[in-house]
């Protein structure tokens, strides 16, 4: 129960007892009861002398220790005084309705919280010790340390974000949330640094542009700096690494929707790349030596090197029943050139075989020799640089142009 005075083991009044001697003015200490004389107040101080209780005027108390007589004592007066604690209620927080502590708290054991804690001023050395810090009402949105060198925030019952000891951050959104940096959409700068490179990623958010490993994309020409890949030092590439039975696509659009408007396509199953625009398929590349489809027409190329007295046959696969082929067929030799072979015609394909040739130009020479045209087994256009005299050597460049070709 609350108590009145200045402490519970004294209680409200407290009387020493002294034996004066001669002429003795100032009385201190514990008197004949033991107890060292105090007190706060010279109000709630009686002094007797011999069993007469004497006026203000006739003693001192202001020290708060002693009491000083204005006569001497004689020998072996009685000197009593009695202290009285002042009335007042004691400075403490009500355990029932609470209050406020002005000055600092210090606890020797453990602070327990069961309802809301409120800091206005700054928190030092606080120490949960792997629990959690609860945020809101229902305690599903918190901080905590609960596996050893990590923290977790949660939120909602989720561990969304948890920062690991090597500095690892892991970011848990749900699959329809997002992650945004930067949604005041200031001019602050996004900088991911990699081994030895200060801008592995790098956003200028001024010019909204993006580097890779590139700091200052907008250096470049403007109509080409919304990615800049490298620095200007060593080799750099981009690489679109797709399935062996898919393709992968470089697009080029001007509107949303699922359709490309133009695009650059590279078929991994046929290994063959399309430059296709707006109004379809202008420009493919096959995996067949030296073959070129432009606009539905195919056009291959071969090129080499032979000696004049030998022969070399190039064969043209995939050709069949081609009423339109073209064939530019040159040979010259290396030193001498009017010791070579030329040859351009129109052919007439049917069923793989050759049915009619129509010679544009055809120059021979004994010493280069001459070019031939034959059908060795279906579709196949073979074109045959035949032997020469001459023992040098030449190079050879052939191009032929149809509209039948590989499907």
């Amino acid at each position: 129960m609350p108590y009145i005075g200045a402490s519970p083991q004294f209680g409200v009044r407290r009387v020493h007892t002294y034996t004066a001697t001669a002429s003795q003015t100032t009385f201190t200490g514990a008197g004949a009861e033991g107890v060292t004389l105090s007190y706060k107040d010279s109000n709630f101080v009686d002094v007797f002398q011999n069993g007469v209780k004497l006026g203000d005027a006739d003693y001192t108390a202001t020290s708060g220790t002693s009491i000083v007589l204005g006569t001497g004592a004689s020998a072996s007066d009685l000197v009593v005084i009695v202290v009285f604690d002042a009335f007042s209620v004691a400075d403490t927080v009500s355990k029932a309705d609470g209050g406020t502590f002005d000055g600092n708290v210090t606890m020797g054991g453990t602070l327990a919280v069961t309802g809301t804690t409120t800091f206005t001023g700054s928190v030092s050395g606080l120490d949960v010790n792997g629990t959690e810090i609860i945020l809101d009402a229902d305690a599903d949105t918190s901080i905590t340390s609960d596996t050893d060198d990590q923290i977790d925030f949660k939120c909602g019952g989720v561990d969304r974000v948890i920062i690991g000891a090597d500095g690892s951050f892991t970011s848990q959104p749900a699959s329809n949330g997002t992650i945004v940096f930067n949604e005041a959409s200031n001019d602050v700068d996004f900088r991911v640094e990699s081994n030895d490179n200060t801008h592995g990623i790098f956003l200028d958010a001024g010019a909204g542009l993006v580097g890779i490993g590139n700091s200052n994309p907008d250096g470049h020409y403007n109509l080409a700096d919304d990615l800049v890949i490298g620095n200007g030092s060593g080799g750099r590439g981009l690489t679109i690494y797709s399935g062996n039975d898919s393709s992968a696509n470089i697009a080029f659009n001007d509107a949303e929707g699922d359709a490309m408007t133009a695009y650059i396509q590279y078929h991994h199953s046929t290994n063959h790349m399309q430059f296709n625009t707006s109004v379809g398929n202008q420009l493919e590349i096959h995996d067949t030596d030296g073959l070129i489809e432009y606009n539905g027409a195919f056009v291959h190329f071969h090129r080499g090197s032979v000696n004049n007295n030998a022969s070399v046959s190039i064969d043209i696969p995939d050709i069949s029943s081609a009423g339109a082929t073209m064939v530019f067929a040159f040979y010259t030799h290396h030193a001498i050139q009017n010791y070579g072979a030329a040859r351009v015609s129109t052919l007439g394909m049917y069923l793989g075989s050759v049915v009619s040739t129509h010679d544009i130009q055809n120059i021979t020479s004994s010493g280069g020799g001459s070019w031939s045209y034959s059908s060795p087994g279906s579709n196949v256009l073979r074109i045959t640089k035949n032997a020469g005299t001459y023992i040098g050597g030449g190079h050879y460049v052939i191009r032929v142009e149809t509209y039948a070709g590989p499907s």
